[in-house]
């Protein structure tokens, strides 16, 4: 039986670039234009005519910068994020894209204003465009379940993220998935430690992303005060570092070096695992997760599904914090009111340099 990539891989083999014959069950994606970029490029890119695109955009020819494009790929690669950098001196376009990796002819593409000089100008300001680390494409309409995890003993949260402790506390065991930075705050309740190991381990399975996964603060073996969070009391709470650009130099990471399609699939996993009360992340960044959902491929209704779980707290800029749901049979748990939630996560990013530290 045909899958949706193997269809779709048929259909560039033998169907004609400008052809409008597509498959109608084929997934469609939402593309915002960044700079450089032309309605051709993107045609080309995934190997769609460009009468296509103007049908599916009730005609509309006259795409600029941002604005977003609806299309039906017939040939699925790995979405794209882009990087300013600056000519330290005057180069051939062909230096700068080998010390980049990237095609020199693609690098002037991207940079019509200069694209004609023979060189590219010393103190140049240019734009880059580099592969998410997601690889497995398309994505899944119905993705298959997440895989699941048995805990050792049963680990219980008792009172509340920020005045609590833990009953019989388990410890996040060792992953090829992910990396516990901190093994003596990797406690949690079982209900939490199961679903993290699901979610990541779907995350991988379904993204196909090999970068590094890091695992910071989730709670002492007692639960209790663990400084200087606030939260992180009772093993509900955990701090995941957002996957990183291939171009991304230092442990902290700015908006522009995270992975933000390989971060979308991330914070749909763990929603998925439908465990999840709130995910923290700064307001500020919400347009970049949606706008990689598009580009994805997901729908309004599931990208409001997994948005409804987002909610903003300050500092939370390179990592996201999860918080789980109360287990049913933790009696003494108790779970914060959806419109309180954030309050306990102010002092986490006020009282340390490092979210991600013990």
């Amino acid at each position: 039986m045909w899958g949706a990539l193997g269809y779709a891989a048929w259909l560039a083999l033998w169907a004609p670039a400008g052809s409008v014959a597509t498959d109608p069950d084929a997934p469609w994606i939402r593309y915002r234009l960044g700079q450089g970029e032309t309605l051709e490029s993107v045609a080309t890119r995934y190997d769609v005519g460009i009468e296509e695109i103007v049908a599916a955009n009730e005609r509309r020819s006259d795409f600029r910068k941002g604005d977003i494009i609806r299309l039906q790929p017939r040939k699925f690669v790995p979405p794209r994020a882009s990087k300013t950098i600056k000519s330290s001196e005057r180069r051939t376009w062909e230096q700068v894209a080998q010390r980049h990796g990237v095609e020199g002819e693609a690098l002037r593409r991207w940079n019509p204003r200069l694209a004609k000089r023979a060189r590219v100008p010393s103190g140049a300001t240019l734009t880059v465009w580099f592969d998410s680390g997601v690889t497995r494409f398309p994505y899944a309409t119905d993705p298959e379940p997440l895989p699941d995890f048995e805990t050792r003993g049963a680990g219980y949260s008792i009172g509340k993220p920020h005045r609590g402790r833990i009953e019989n506390a388990v410890q996040l065991p060792a992953s090829d998935h992910y990396t516990i930075r901190f093994d003596r705050v990797a406690w949690g309740s079982s209900l939490a430690v199961r679903n993290i190991q699901r979610a990541l381990a779907g995350f991988r399975r379904d993204s196909g992303y090999a970068g590094p996964l890091l695992i910071g603060g989730m709670s002492r073996k007692t639960g209790r005060r663990l400084r200087p969070h606030r939260s992180h009391q009772s093993g509900r709470d955990i701090d995941v570092r957002l996957p990183a650009m291939s171009f991304a130099t230092g442990y902290r990471l700015q908006a522009n070096e995270i992975d933000w399609h390989a971060t979308w699939m991330l914070v749909e996993a763990f929603v998925r695992t439908d465990a999840v009360q709130v995910i923290f992340l700064e307001r500020k960044l919400f347009a970049r997760l949606r706008s990689a959902a598009m580009r994805m491929g997901a729908d309004d209704a599931r990208i409001q599904q997994v948005m409804k779980r987002v909610r903003h707290s300050k500092g939370h800029t390179g990592h996201i914090h999860v918080r789980f749901v109360c287990a049913p049979e933790a009696a003494q748990c108790v779970q914060a009111r959806d419109r309180d939630a954030t309050q306990p996560q102010q002092a986490d990013s006020e009282q340390t340099a490092n979210p991600l530290e013990p």
